[in-house]
């Protein structure tokens, strides 16, 4: 097993089916399968969120 993860999350890993924008169901799966690698007592890092989907203008 690990020790630490490195998780990426892209664009289309969020929108999921939809192709487009943010899919909070897809949110709560994926909160739910960090909260599970927590109680592993693996360490997790994920990136800020940058880039033209979520820019200020």
């Amino acid at each position: 097993m690990y020790k630490r993860v490195l998780l990426k999350l892209s664009g289309d890993a969020l929108a999921a089916d939809r192709g487009f924008g943010v899919d909070i169901t897809r949110i709560h799966e994926i909160a739910n399968e960090l909260a599970d690698v927590h109680t592993m007592g693996v360490e997790r890092a994920i990136p800020g969120i940058c880039g033209p989907r979520f820019s200020v203008r």
